[in-house]
């Protein structure tokens, strides 16, 4: 695997499941890795001086909590997992991972040659697709006929949907942020509740989970996950939909206390997507991503 710790990349093979630390061999480095938080441990030296007592415990402390990140590490890679599928798709021929350019969502793997629908994530051969008229042959394009009605159709282009759902932006980069935001909250629910509050209790005291995914437990918790509303009569922008007037959420350890509440007027900002993008005329019926993209996405 590869990894990037806190002041050093790195290429580790683990010979072991159960492999928490990693000594750095390098001249410039010589540290040694926490390999489930990232962050260097303390050293410890024979000897110590009754004035670095103080130091020592210090240590010792730090040591325990990297004892307990060993605790937590397949919880941690759940949530991990979780957060890293919701800024790609992969492709459901063979797995291959990626984010779309500003083409359309016909997607043709690199890799396998599937054809697949990226807004859906399904084959082509398994998508929903309208009746030719005709002698002429079904293609994905098919799929995407009255997709404004039928729910199991999807759009071609992401830019089309506010025509329908006014919560959707026009712009195709942002369209993009809004899909990849609603795909990243749904597997974070799943993943909340596979694991149960208490664990993402600890995951958040241990590691700082809420702080740096880029959402509250609000958003993870209560928001509004319809991808597309066709009954929208909004006028754009995102929606807490609760009907009491405050909901609290706090997360509490010996430490701190993090409060996120609903219907507050904090600005939410929008978890960051990876731009990566192959450049493609904006005409293009069928989107191919690139082996380079999809290489940083195995």
């Amino acid at each position: 695997m590869v990894q990037m710790l806190l002041h050093c990349y790195v290429e580790i093979r683990e010979k072991s499941e159960g492999a928490q630390f990693m000594f750095c061999k390098h001249r410039d480095c010589g540290k040694t890795s926490c390999l489930i938080c990232l962050r260097d441990c303390p050293t410890f030296e024979q000897g110590y001086e009754v004035n670095e007592y103080e130091e020592y415990e210090d240590n010792i402390d730090e040591m325990e909590h990297h004892f307990i990140c060993a605790t937590l590490k397949n919880e941690k890679q759940i949530f991990d997992t979780a957060m890293e599928k919701g800024q790609k798709v992969a492709c459901p021929g063979c797995g291959l991972a990626g984010m779309k350019d500003d083409a359309c969502t016909h997607m043709t793997c690199p890799n396998c040659q599937t054809s697949w629908c990226y807004f859906c994530g399904l084959k082509e051969q398994e998508c929903d697709k309208a009746l030719p008229i005709d002698e002429k042959e079904i293609t994905i394009s098919d799929h995407n006929v009255d997709w404004e009605r039928n729910p199991k159709r999807c759009p071609m282009y992401l830019t089309v949907i506010q025509d329908v759902d006014l919560s959707w932006p026009e712009n195709e980069d942002e369209c993009l942020e809004y899909f990849h935001r609603n795909r990243s909250l749904r597997l974070l629910r799943e993943t909340y509740e596979t694991l149960g509050e208490e664990k993402f209790r600890q995951l958040n005291k241990q590691f700082g989970i809420i702080g740096t995914c880029g959402f509250s437990m609000h958003d993870i918790k209560y928001a509004d996950l319809t991808l597309i509303d066709y009954d929208s009569d909004s006028q754009g922008g995102e929606e807490d939909l609760f009907d009491e007037e405050t909901e609290k959420e706090i997360i509490t350890d010996d430490d701190d206390e993090i409060v996120k509440t609903a219907n507050s007027d904090e600005e939410k900002e929008m978890s960051p997507a990876k731009k990566m993008r192959e450049s493609s005329p904006e005409t293009a019926t069928q989107t191919t991503l690139s082996a380079e993209a999809y290489a940083m996405y195995p």
